[in-house]
Parts: C-alpha cells; sequence; structure tokens
C-alpha cells in the first residue's frame, strides 16, 4: 500500500512525487489564492484561473489521467470554485483584494474565470471554512499564465510553520512547497506551464 506521498500532475501527466509526507496541514487556515501567505515576498500570480476544486477526504489521482472535459460536480466534501470563484463561493466566505475580478474574456468552462495581475491582487477563503486535517486530498484546477515576472503562489495553506503551496519558479515550473517542521522540502522539476494557454493541475496526498 502506498501511503503519505504528495503527487503533483500537470496536464494529467506525474511531474513531481515526494514519499515520507507527514500530515501538511493540519491547523485550520485561511487559504490565499494567487499569492503568498504573508511576509514581503508577496510572489503573486499571474494569469488566470478556473474550475478550482479542493477535494478533502480522497487523493483522486494516483498516475497518470485525462484531465476533466467539463466543469467539475460539488459534493459534501468538495469545494468547488466554478466560473470565476463566483457563482459556487459564496457559500464559502471568498473574499478578493485588490482589482482580481471574474473576467469573462479568458475562460475554460462557463462563462468567466478568475484573473489576478500579479500585482496586488489575490483572493482568499477564512481559516474556518476548509482544512484538510491528516486525511487524504485533492487540490486542482484550471490555470491559465500570463507571464512570469518572479516566484509565485498558485495557492498557498500554510501558517505557523504548518502548511503547504503550489508554486511556480521564475522560469514556470511548478512545485510543491512543505511548510511542515521536519519536512521543508521543495519539489520542482522542468516542468513549465508556458504561457497564454490552459493547463490543469493537480496536487493529491495519499496517506
Amino acid at each position: 500500500r502506498q501511503s503519505n506521498i504528495i503527487r503533483l500532475f500537470i496536464n494529467g501527466t506525474l511531474t513531481v512525487t515526494r514519499t515520507g509526507v507527514s500530515n501538511p496541514q493540519t491547523v485550520n487556515r485561511y487559504i490565499d489564492i494567487g499569492r503568498r501567505e504573508s511576509g514581503s515576498q508577496a510572489r503573486r500570480y499571474n494569469g488566470y484561473m478556473d474550475d478550482v476544486r479542493f477535494f478533502k477526504g480522497t487523493a483522486l489521482y494516483t498516475s497518470n489521467f485525462t484531465p476533466p472535459t467539463s466543469a467539475l460536480g460539488t459534493s459534501p466534501n468538495i469545494t468547488t470554485l466554478r466560473g470565476g470563484f463566483e457563482d459556487k463561493a459564496r457559500n464559502h466566505g471568498v473574499t478578493t483584494v485588490g482589482t482580481a475580478a471574474v473576467n469573462s474574456s479568458v475562460k475554460k468552462f462557463g462563462t468567466s474565470s478568475l484573473f489576478v495581475d500579479g500585482n496586488s491582487d489575490y483572493a482568499a477563503i477564512p481559516d474556518d471554512s476548509f482544512s484538510f486535517s491528516t486525511g487524504d486530498f485533492t487540490v486542482e484546477a484550471w490555470v491559465y499564465h500570463t507571464g512570469v515576472s518572479g516566484s509565485s503562489n498558485i495557492f498557498d495553506f500554510r501558517k505557523s510553520g504548518d502548511g503547504f503551496t503550489i508554486n511556480m519558479d521564475t522560469s514556470g515550473n511548478v512545485g510543491y512547497y512543505s511548510n511542515k517542521a521536519g519536512d521543508y522540502v521543495i519539489s520542482q522539476g522542468s516542468n513549465s506551464i508556458g504561457t497564454n494557454s490552459w493547463k490543469h493541475l493537480a496536487l493529491c496526498r495519499h496517506q
């Protein structure tokens, strides 16, 4: 039985595997979407996001797969942020900061996506809204990266030495970084998502 494994997939292809991972997020915290959780290094993401899903209790993917071809569904264990984080997200207390906003010109499914410009924009979900705790989970989303101005965080689940991020380096390579004591690691290879096209990202933790 495989256990304590983090897997990162890009367009359904396994690109990063991290073994021996302890529980990466065990405290409730707000989720930053499109920036670093705190500090002077904001690490803002520049681009669009659509059909984001946080799935608690299941590692949906353990090997290569075909990315979704339509908008994702919902269930009691899923926080789904579709249509630019508006139609499904209001019940989860999502807030936008700066000029982060729904944009209808670029979208993967439906009529809109979320756009953040890499400067002062991001979205956030309150810390009492969602926690992965100690079990399996999946984070997945379609992203449309428009340019690299530095390292950036796509999703940040960190708080007080706990949690993790999905991030990009200056070349657009996507990776996983754990902030857990004893497991400080960045797993990042040559897997650039490029610019100006939709890419599917999925991070799965199998306990």
